[in-house]
C-alpha cells in the first residue's frame, strides 16, 4: 500500500488502544509477513501502542528500503523511540513456512510475549498483545497462507501458543468474499467454512474505498503478476505469472473464537473461568449462526416442498391427460364418422351434377337452391300472390278477368284500392286488356304491354307504367264473384277460359316489386317466363348441409368442453399452491425454532470438536473421519445407524442372559432405547460433506453423551447431567420425546 490515508485506516483499525489495555499496559509486538518497502511499517513504528515490529521481507528490492527505516531520525512515537528500539528485520523467510516462525523465537524476537504455558493466568477472552499484518500476493501462495493461519486456530499451533492474536490482511477481493461467504452463498468455499467455524472475520477497508488502484498501491504499472513484489526463490514452486494484477483489493482482520481458546486451553491441562459477558456474547453469535443454519433449512425445505409440489401437480396433469385422451379418441372417432359421411356424400353430390364442392360453397349453393324450391311451391299453388294462394288453399276461385268485367261497365274504374293503385279504364283502344284470341296464341302480358304481340305491331299510344299494368290483390277480390258469374260476357268467359288452360307463368301475377325478386334472369339479361323444377341434386346437398352443420355444431361443443377443462384444472392448481404455500411455511417455523433450540443446547466444546476433527477430512466417509478423534467411534455409530434396531436387540439379549444369570427378575422387562427416527439415521459410509443439519445435531449429541472420548477435553460431571429432550421428527408419536441419556446409550463396545 502507498495512500498514507489508507494506511493510517488500516492500522487504526487494529484497535491497539485496546489491546494495550487489555493486557495491563504491555505493548504490542507486530509480526509483519510481507513487508514490502516498509510504509505500513513505519506508520506501525509511529504508534506509542507497539513494543517491537518484527519486519519479514526477502526480496532485494524491498530490504534496503527496511534497513533504511533504522536510519531514520524522523520516524518516532510520542514517546520518543524510534526504528532502532522497535524494528526487528528478518529476511529468511516472509512468514509462508513454520520453521521461520521458530528461529525468530530463538533470536528473541518474542521476548516481550509469553505463551500459555508462560503465563496461564492470562484469561482465555483476552486479546493477546501479539497482531499478525500481511500483505498477501494475489497468487495461490496467498490462499494457502492465509488458509494455514485459520486452520492453525484449530489446534492452536504456530503463533497461537502466544494466546489469542489478532489477524491482519491486505488481500484481494475475492479472497476476502470466499473467505466471509455464509453457507448458502455461491462464494461459499472449504476457506469460508474454516474461517465461520474458528474465527470472528470484519472488513476493515472495502474495495470501493481502495480505489483507484493507482492511487492507493505501488508500482502503478504492473503487468500480468502478483500484486506485492517479492522474491521468487523463497518458494521453489512460485509462478509469477499466475497472479493478477486486476483484482481489486481490500483489508480484514481475523480474531479467534474464545471456544477455540478455551480448547486450546484444555488441551494444555489448564482450566479458566470466563466472564458472563464473555460468555453472552460467545451465545449470540452461536445464536446468530444457528438462525444462519434454521433460514437455510428454511430455505432448502421450501425448494423441495416446491420440487415435491410440482411433481405432484405434474402427476395430476398426467392423470387428467390419460382422462381427456381417452375423450379425445372418442371425439376424434366421431369427427372421422362425420368426414366420412361428407365424403360420402360430395362424391354422390359430384355424380348428379358433374362438379365438386367445397365446405365453403355448401351454404351458398343450398341457399340457392332453396330459393328454387320455394319459387316452385308457389308455382304449385297456382297463385301469384299471397292472398290468392291463401283462397286457392281454401278452395276459393278467384276471378282472373277482372279487367274484362271493367271493360263491360262501361270504362268505370274497378274503384280505388287500398294500395293506391290507379284505376284502369275498359277502353279497347287502350290495349288494356288482352283478348281472348291473343290469350290463345300465346301472346303474354308482356307483350301485350310492349305491343310486340304476334297479331300486333307496336302500339303509338301512352306507353303503360308497371303500376299502371298491375292491380291489388285487394281490389281483384273485392269483387263479387257470384256478380260476375251471373252476367258473364263471351269475351271474358274466353278469356277465362284461355287462362286456366295456359296457366299462366309466375311474373305476370306477382306485383312488380316481388317480380323483380324472384324471377330468374336469362343470359340477355329478362326473366323467365317460367320457373325450373327442383333439381335432382337438390336433396344430396341438403342432406351434406345436414351433416356439415353437425360437424361444426360438434366442434365448438368440443372447443367449450376443452376451455372449461383448462379453467378446472388451473383454478385447483393454483388453490392447491396456496394451500401448499401455507403449509410449507407453517412447517418451516416450526422446524426453524427446534433447529436453533437444538444447535444452541450444544456444549460448545463438544460440537466444536467434532467440527475440528471431521471438517479435515470432509470428502471422506462419516466412519473414517470420526475413527482418527474419536476410539470406537464406528461402534457408537451402529447404534444410530440403519440397523441400529438389530445392535440394540443383540446388546440386549446380552443383557438378559447376564440378568438371568444373576437371578434378576427384571431381566424380561429391558427394553431398547428410543430410536432416532429413520430419516435420520446415518450409514458409516456417507460422506461428512452429504451429512444434514439434522444429523449434525444428532451426531454432536450422540457422542456428547458417549462416556469413553478424551476424559483431559471435557468435564466428566457433565455426562451424568440431566437428560436432554431431542424431538425434531414428526414421523410417529413414539419417536417424539425420546431421551438421549448416559444409561440408555451404555453398551459393550462390540
Amino acid at each position: 500500500m502507498r495512500d498514507r490515508t489508507a494506511i493510517k485506516k488500516f492500522v487504526d483499525g487494529l484497535e491497539l488502544e485496546s489491546i494495550v489495555e487489555q493486557n495491563g499496559g504491555q505493548k504490542v509486538t507486530i509480526i509483519e509477513s510481507f513487508a514490502g518497502p516498509g510504509t505500513i511499517t513505519s506508520e506501525l513504528i509511529s504508534r506509542k501502542e507497539v513494543g517491537r515490529v518484527i519486519a519479514m521481507e526477502t526480496s532485494p528490492k524491498f530490504t534496503w528500503a527496511l534497513e533504511s527505516l533504522k536510519e531514520d531520525p524522523t520516524l518516532v512515537d510520542a514517546e520518543g523511540k524510534g526504528p532502532k528500539d522497535k524494528l526487528f528485520f528478518y529476511h529468511r523467510d516472509e512468514g509462508y513456512h513454520w520453521w521461520a516462525y521458530q528461529e525468530l523465537e530463538q533470536y528473541g524476537a518474542f521476548s516481550q510475549t509469553k505463551t500459555w504455558a508462560e503465563d496461564p493466568s492470562r484469561p482465555a477472552h483476552q486479546l493477546a498483545p501479539v497482531v499478525f499484518v500481511s500483505q498477501l500476493p494475489n497468487t495461490v501462495h496467498g490462499d494457502q497462507l492465509y488458509t494455514q493461519l485459520i486452520a492453525a486456530m484449530g489446534n492452536g499451533g504456530w503463533i497461537f501458543p502466544y494466546g489469542r492474536i489478532k489477524l491482519a490482511f491486505v488481500m484481494p477481493e475475492t479472497l476476502a468474499k470466499r473467505a466471509t461467504a455464509n453457507a448458502g452463498s455461491a462464494w461459499r468455499a472449504r476457506i469460508g467454512t474454516l474461517g465461520g467455524i474458528y474465527a470472528w472475520q470484519r472488513i476493515i477497508q472495502s474495495a470501493q474505498s481502495l480505489e483507484p488502484q493507482t492511487d492507493c498501491f505501488w508500482p502503478e504499472n504492473l503487468r500480468a503478476q502478483r500484486r506485492t513484489l517479492r522474491n521468487a526463490a523463497s518458494i521453489s514452486n512460485e509462478n509469477m505469472a499466475s497472479g493478477s494484477s486486476q483484482l481489486a483489493m481490500c483489508t480484514l482482520t481475523a480474531v479467534p473464537k474464545v471456544r477455540q481458546v478455551q480448547a486450546w486451553r484444555r488441551l494444555a491441562g489448564l482450566q479458566s473461568q470466563i466472564p458472563a459477558s464473555v460468555l453472552e456474547e460467545e451465545k449470540a453469535h452461536l445464536q446468530q449462526e444457528a438462525e444462519q443454519k434454521a433460514q437455510l433449512i428454511r430455505d432448502e425445505r421450501t425448494k423441495l416442498a416446491n420440487q415435491e409440489a410440482e411433481m405432484e401437480e405434474q402427476r395430476k396433469r398426467e392423470a387428467a391427460v390419460k382422462v381427456v385422451g381417452t375423450r379425445e379418441k372418442a371425439m376424434e372417432e366421431k369427427l372421422r364418422g362425420f368426414d366420412a359421411k361428407i365424403a360420402q356424400l360430395k362424391a354422390e353430390y359430384k355424380e348428379l351434377r358433374g362438379e365438386d364442392i367445397t365446405d365453403e360453397d355448401i351454404e351458398v349453393e343450398y341457399q340457392k337452391v332453396k330459393l328454387l324450391l320455394a319459387r316452385e311451391r308457389r308455382r304449385q299453388l297456382g297463385g301469384s300472390n299471397r292472398s290468392e294462394r291463401r283462397a286457392r288453399k281454401k278452395g276459393v276461385a278467384v276471378s282472373s278477368s277482372l279487367m274484362d268485367t271493367a271493360a263491360e261497365q262501361g270504362g268505370t274504374a274497378v274503384g280505388e284500392t287500398d294500395s293506391g293503385a290507379d284505376a284502369v279504364s275498359a277502353d279497347g283502344s287502350e290495349g288494356l286488356s288482352p283478348s281472348s284470341d291473343e290469350l290463345a296464341s300465346g301472346t303474354t302480358l308482356s307483350q301485350l304491354r310492349q305491343g310486340t304481340g304476334p297479331s300486333q305491331t307496336p302500339s303509338a299510344g301512352p306507353t303503360l307504367g308497371r303500376r299502371d299494368f298491375s292491380t291489388s290483390a285487394r281490389s281483384r277480390s273485392s269483387v263479387d264473384p257470384a256478380t260476375s258469374s251471373d252476367a258473364p260476357s263471351a269475351s271474358s268467359g274466353a278469356a277465362t277460359a284461355n287462362a286456366d288452360a295456359d296457366a299462366p307463368s309466375e311474373q305476370e301475377t306477382f306485383s312488380p316489386k316481388r317480380r323483380r325478386a324472384s324471377a330468374p334472369r336469362k343470359a340477355g339479361g329478362r326473366r323467365s317466363d317460367s320457373t325450373s323444377a327442383p333439381p335432382a341434386w337438390a336433396a344430396t346437398l341438403e342432406s351434406l348441409r345436414k351433416v356439415h352443420q353437425d360437424k361444426l355444431t360438434y366442434l365448438r361443443l368440443i372447443d367449450g368442453r376443452r376451455t372449461r377443462l383448462t379453467s378446472h384444472y388451473e383454478n385447483e392448481a393454483e388453490a392447491r399452491q396456496l394451500k401448499h404455500e401455507e403449509a410449507i411455511k407453517a412447517a418451516a417455523e416450526v422446524q426453524a425454532s427446534e433447529v436453533v433450540e437444538a444447535l444452541c443446547g450444544i456444549e460448545v466444546e463438544s460440537l466444536d470438536y467434532l467440527l475440528r476433527g471431521v471438517y479435515v477430512l470432509r470428502s471422506k466417509s462419516i466412519s473414517t473421519a470420526l475413527a482418527r478423534t474419536f476410539p470406537g467411534a464406528e461402534s457408537v455409530l451402529k447404534r444410530i445407524g440403519p440397523d441400529a434396531e438389530a445392535v440394540y436387540e443383540k446388546q440386549l439379549e446380552l443383557a438378559r442372559q447376564r440378568a438371568q444369570a444373576s437371578g434378576d427378575s427384571n431381566a424380561q422387562t429391558l427394553t431398547p432405547p428410543p430410536l432416532p427416527p429413520k430419516s435420520l439415521r446415518i450409514h458409516p459410509d456417507t460422506p461428512v460433506c452429504d451429512l444434514t443439519d439434522e444429523q449434525w445435531i444428532l451426531l454432536a449429541r450422540t457422542f456428547e453423551r458417549w462416556p469413553f472420548r478424551p476424559a483431559h477435553l471435557f468435564d466428566e460431571s457433565k455426562l451424568s447431567s440431566a437428560p436432554r429432550t431431542k424431538s425434531t421428527s414428526k414421523d410417529s408419536p413414539n419417536e417424539r420425546g425420546a431421551t438421549w441419556t448416559k444409561e440408555t446409550m451404555m453398551a459393550e463396545v462390540d
